[in-house]
């Protein structure tokens, strides 16, 4: 299946480096804001959908996705729609299907705790090619000495490589540099712990939870950590008014160590790079900080910084009156506030920083969407065996993007890490982004028999102002 990625450049800079004629060049883009794929899924929590883009640096670190904020053990049940009952109800937004999340509320009773953990450990499903040894490299070179006519025999290809390429390794004994067992994690572990208290009486109902997951990666270096807490309460104000508020905040930590592409600073490719004829360590058990293009990943993950934080703030509230027994109407207003910060800093001493002495950049990116809903809810039972629901609804969805960032390099010192102690600037860039959704939804439900049979109609009328005036209004 293709898929078809949008990508938004902020103080967009390139560098490459290159080794020894014949070797691959590394390019690093730097200042991509954000890369979000086009065939997701609406998401809607409680009833109002949310924003679920990745936000992440660029294509070559590890992004975050907006709903790792979300706490697993707060959902109550998940429903999935697909095909033309999403398009209909949710519009342009829902041809990718919809998911329905519905978080957990207060039971009524007396307090009730429930206590959650779990601890294990990972690893991955398979290994993967295996890379060659130096010793099959050393066959390898020697058969194409021979094949090419420059040995009068295979043996002679391995007397030369010995004395010349592979020498070094045959004085030290011929040791294995092997990388792939150098930068696994066998011992990944992941954690998650949660606490949650709900209680509810005749006329209100309250849930409170908070949360704790720590995630390492399967090789050395990535990992990722949350903490999260969800209030949600509601209160009957009259007996025919009833308001509610769900509140969920979270704060993630990602070290976003280059998982996402084949660069030669990541360790998850750096079995398929680097040469086993290069040690991960001295013998003193010190970083072997060999030279070339491809640099050690392991002294680059002690001395670097990839680093992803994501705050997410969400309110959901609601005020429902009924107007007589079958005849409501509901209000609803939803904020969804997200913080998002990357920051990197690359050594002056050894790596890809070292041509620029250290260089360092950070980006800033603030989301804030705002939903209101207006709505009446009607229902007609004619008997046991008739039953209609009718529903109206009015929704207006507005989305604030605001991105701040630059990067500058040539650092005086080893120690410092951020911009103001940076001696050259490289970039600096802000932009603001916003756009607006406005739509009319009409619903009818007929289930005669108990609900042996079932009809379902819908119709939403639904505008974007990223389209022109002229087309910017659709019918589902």
């Amino acid at each position: 299946m293709t898929k078809h990625y949008k990508v938004m450049f902020h103080g967009l800079t390139v560098s490459a480096t290159s080794g020894t004629p014949g070797s691959t060049a590394n390019i690093r883009i730097r200042g991509i804001s954000s890369i979000t794929a086009g065939n997701e899924p609406l998401y809607v929590i409680d009833g109002v959908p949310i924003s679920t883009s990745n936000v992440g640096s660029s294509g070559a670190y590890s992004s975050l996705s907006s709903l790792a904020g979300l706490d697993n053990n707060n959902i109550k049940s998940i429903t999935v729609l697909k095909d033309a009952s999403a398009t209909a109800q949710y519009g342009a937004r829902g041809s990718n299907g919809v998911i329905l999340i519905t978080t957990k509320r207060g039971r009524e009773g007396n307090t009730v705790f429930e206590v959650n953990s779990s601890y294990g450990f990972q690893r991955d499903a398979i290994t993967g090619p295996v890379p060659l040894t130096a010793a099959n490299r050393l066959e390898l070179a020697a058969e194409a000495y021979y094949n090419d006519g420059i040995t009068a025999t295979k043996q002679e290809a391995i007397d030369a490589l010995l004395a010349s390429s592979f020498a070094d390794w045959d004085a030290a004994g011929r040791p294995e540099g092997r990388w792939d067992e150098a930068v696994r994690n066998d011992g990944a572990t992941i954690q998650q712990h949660s606490i949650s208290a709900s209680r509810g009486g005749d006329d209100h109902t309250f849930f409170a939870s908070l949360g704790y997951m720590n995630q390492e990666g399967t090789v050395v270096g990535p990992s990722f950590e949350r903490i999260a807490g969800a209030v949600n309460i509601s209160k009957d104000l009259t007996p025919n008014l009833t308001f509610s508020s769900n509140n969920s905040a979270s704060h993630s930590i990602q070290n976003a160590f280059l998982e996402t592409s084949a660069y030669f600073e990541s360790p998850r490719s750096a079995k398929f790079f680097l040469s086993p004829l290069n040690l991960p360590y001295n013998e003193d058990g010190s970083y072997n900080l060999f030279g070339g293009s491809l640099p050690n990943p392991l002294y680059l993950l002690d001395n670097n910084i990839y680093e992803n934080r994501l705050t997410r703030v969400l309110s959901n509230n609601s005020l429902n009156w009924q107007l007589t027994d079958n005849f409501s109407f509901g209000t609803v207003f939803n904020v969804d506030y997200q913080g998002y910060n990357y920051r990197n800093y690359s050594n002056r001493n050894y790596g890809y920083g070292a041509p620029t002495s250290g260089d360092a950049e950070q980006y800033d990116r603030t989301n804030v969407f705002y939903v209101f809903q207006n709505f009446f809810d009607y229902k007609l039972d004619l008997s046991d065996d008739h039953v209609f629901n009718f529903k109206v609804l009015q929704e207006y969805q507005s989305n604030r993007r605001y991105f701040l960032g630059g990067s500058r390099q040539n650092f005086a010192d080893d120690g410092l890490y951020y911009l103001d102690n940076v001696g050259t600037p490289n970039s600096v860039s802000s932009s603001f982004q916003d756009f607006y959704i406005a739509s009319y939804m009409g619903l009818a439900k007929y289930s005669a028999f108990d609900g042996r049979y079932v009809l379902d109609l819908s119709y939403r009328r639904e505008g974007n102002s990223r389209f022109s005036r002229t087309n910017r209004w659709g019918d589902f």
